[in-house]
C-alpha cells in the first residue's frame, strides 16, 4: 500500500512542477519509482525511467495546452527544437539507453539532479545576451533539441531542466521559456515512450519497460495538477519555488545515494 501512496504524492507534485516550471517531473517520478517498485533490481532503474517518461507524455499534453491558451509558447523555436528532439530521442532510446547498466543509469541521474540543484542554488544561469528572434540560426535550435532529447531520454526527464536555462540564456522571458519548455516535453516523451514500450522484459504488469499500474494512478493526477500549475505560473514569481525545489533535489540525491550504497552492502 505504501507504494500507492508514494505514487499519489509524486503525481501531484510532479504535475504541479510540470505546469509551474516547464519541467516534466521526472526528477520526482524516477526516484519514486526506484524506491517503490517491487521488481528485480536489474530492471528497476530502466523501468523507473521509462515509466516516468510515459507519465511525462500525458502531463506535457495538458501543460502545453494550458500554456498555449496563455499565448506564451514561442512556436517557431518549439518547431525547430522538436525536429532535433524527435531524432535525438529515437537514437538515444534505441542505441544507448537500453545498452546501459541499471547502476550506471542510477549514478547518471543522481549527478544530473545534483548539477541542477547547484545551478539553481548558486544562480549559475548566465544573463541574456542575444536577440533570439533574429540572430540565432535555426539549425542551432535543431542541434539543441537533439542534445536535450538525448540526455532527457537517458535519465527519464522531460528536458525542461535543460531547455529553460538555455532559453533564458538566449534572452527569452521566464514565462515564455517555461511555456516553450513544456511544449518541448511532448515530442521528447512521445518518441521515447514508443521506443521503451517495445523493449520487452520478464516482469509482470509491464508494457515493454513501462510499468502500467503506475500510469493508471499517476497520470490523472499529473494531468490535473499540470493545468493548475500552468495557470499559477503566469501569476507568480517562481524564483522562491525554484530555490525550495533545488534543496528538495539535494535531499533526493542523498536518499538515492544511500539506497545505492545499502543495496551494495546487502
Amino acid at each position: 500500500m505504501l507504494h500507492y501512496f508514494l505514487f499519489i504524492i509524486a503525481g501531484i507534485i510532479s504535475g504541479m512542477l510540470a505546469g509551474l516550471m516547464g519541467i516534466g517531473g521526472g526528477s520526482i517520478l524516477v526516484p519514486t519509482f526506484m524506491i517503490s517498485l517491487n521488481i528485480p533490481d536489474v530492471y528497476v532503474n530502466h523501468v523507473a525511467i521509462a515509466t516516468s517518461t510515459c507519465v511525462i507524455l500525458f502531463t506535457s499534453i495538458f501543460s502545453s495546452i494550458s500554456h498555449f491558451r496563455h499565448k506564451a509558447v514561442k512556436v517557431k523555436i518549439l518547431v525547430f527544437m522538436s525536429i532535433g528532439v524527435i531524432v535525438g530521442s529515437s537514437v538515444t532510446g534505441n542505441f544507448i539507453f537500453t545498452k546501459l547498466s541499471g547502476e550506471f543509469v542510477h549514478i547518471v541521474f543522481i549527478l544530473f539532479i545534483l548539477l541542477i540543484a547547484m545551478q539553481t542554488i548558486f544562480k549559475l544561469n548566465p544573463n541574456p545576451q542575444y536577440d533570439i528572434e533574429h540572430k540565432i540560426p535555426k539549425f542551432l535550435f535543431i542541434g539543441a533539441g537533439f542534445v536535450i532529447a538525448g540526455i532527457s531520454s537517458v535519465i527519464g526527464v522531460g528536458g525542461g531542466f535543460l531547455t529553460v536555462p538555455l532559453l533564458l540564456y538566449l534572452g527569452i522571458p521566464i514565462h515564455n521559456a517555461i511555456a516553450t519548455s513544456a511544449g518541448l516535453g511532448l515530442p521528447i516523451a512521445l518518441t521515447s515512450t514508443i521506443v521503451y514500450s517495445q523493449k520487452a522484459i520478464p516482469v509482470a504488469n509491464t508494457l515493454g519497460l513501462i510499468y502500467w499500474p503506475a500510469l493508471l494512478i499517476i497520470c490523472p493526477l499529473t494531468s490535473a495538477t499540470a493545468v493548475l500549475g500552468a495557470k499559477i505560473a503566469h501569476k507568480i514569481d517562481t524564483k522562491k519555488l525554484k530555490t525550495i525545489y533545488a534543496y528538495f533535489l539535494l535531499a533526493l540525491c542523498i536518499v538515492l545515494t544511500l539506497r545505492m550504497i545499502f543495496s551494495k552492502i546487502e
